[in-house]
């Protein structure tokens, strides 16, 4: 299961990675938001996995 997460994460962060280089000085409340919102959009691409990330 673990390994199955890591690799959504990574999805995710592939997903944000162009908004965390905009934002380089972002906080962690906003690159959770910003991955949080990455991971959403995997979810749409596959249902079966939790809704949510955080």
């Amino acid at each position: 299961v673990r390994k199955c997460y890591l690799l959504l994460f990574l999805l995710s962060f592939i997903c944000c990675e162009q908004q965390l280089v905009t934002r380089a000085k972002t906080n962690v409340f906003q690159f959770i938001l910003i991955t949080n919102k990455c991971y959403k959009i995997v979810v749409k691409a596959n249902p079966s996995l939790p809704s949510r990330w955080f």
